[in-house]
């Protein structure tokens, strides 16, 4: 069995400066050099490969395999975004897919392997409704419900899995996840975990904290590539007797187990208050 790390303090789960600290400094100098010489070149093709994709995927009636291969072609292409699913047979079609968050394009990770239904917080995925299947939750505590009840009628219909980013926001992916949201472990569902990996080897962080997520998509445009590593878990079911908020646990803790890091209590709500905290000191700064 792995040894799983102690949860540290909640500012060590995020990244906070865009330029990575122990990177070589001629691999920081080829980055540049790529960025300045390469860099737009690269940018205007993807963006192109992005625009050709998505159009297809709009306004063109496309089904099965084709969207998942128009997928694959967006993010291999469009993104630099190289994906491996490892054990990927352990995929048993389950109610639940769950796993960690490390970036925007984990959504598509998933969706570019099989079709799945999606709660999003971002509407601009809605450029894909139908596609990706989104159920979209708004920043509203009077819409929790609404919500709560659109999770169950997709997951009644069976026709394919909820896929959930239980932690509710992102973390570096490298020291701890933060604690799973319980509800979706409250349904009887089937969870089939899973441990999303980033091997980003450039000297530039894909995601630092409080971030706007644009920034962060044209540094992932820019990269050369980045790998993905999808790791599927044996599927999990909740326990005579137990509750909600343990079997979350006791997922987060095998998807934490298998990545080598901690299993922390951390909050997302911690996390919206840490990039407040954040924001307004640097505005005192200012």
């Amino acid at each position: 069995m792995r040894h799983q790390p102690q949860a540290p303090p909640l500012r060590a789960l995020f990244q906070y400066k865009r330029l990575k600290q122990d990177c070589p400094l001629p691999l920081t100098a080829l980055y540049l050099a790529w960025c300045v010489v390469v860099g737009p070149f690269l940018l205007v093709a993807r963006l192109f490969v992005l625009l050709v994709a998505l159009s297809v995927l709009v306004f063109f009636p496309t089904a099965g395999d084709l969207d998942l291969r128009i997928l694959r072609l967006l993010l291999r292409w469009g993104c630099g975004w190289l994906i491996s699913h490892v054990d990927a047979d352990r995929y048993e079609r389950g109610q639940v897919v769950a796993s960690n968050h490390v970036s925007e394009l984990d959504p598509l990770s998933f969706q570019a392997f099989a079709r799945y239904h999606q709660l999003s917080i971002f509407p601009y995925w809605y450029l894909l409704p139908k596609k990706l299947s989104l159920i979209y939750a708004r920043a509203k505590s009077g819409e929790r419900e609404a919500v709560r009840d659109a999770i169950k009628l997709a997951i009644g219909r069976g026709d394919r899995p909820l896929l959930s980013f239980s932690e509710g926001g992102f973390t570096s992916g490298k020291v701890a996840t933060m604690l799973f949201n319980k509800f979706n472990y409250s349904l009887d569902a089937t969870v089939q975990p899973c441990a999303l990996k980033v091997h980003n080897p450039w000297p530039v962080e894909h995601d630092i904290l409080g971030t706007n997520v644009w920034v962060n998509f044209f540094h992932i445009f820019m990269f050369p590539w980045i790998e993905v590593e999808v790791k599927w878990l044996a599927p999990m079911s909740r326990r005579d007797g137990e509750d909600a908020a343990h079997f979350a646990r006791r997922v987060q803790e095998a998807i934490s187990r298998e990545l080598g890091i901690a299993a922390s209590h951390h909050m997302y709500k911690e996390k919206v208050q840490l990039v407040k905290d954040l924001k307004s000191h640097q505005a005192k700064c200012d």
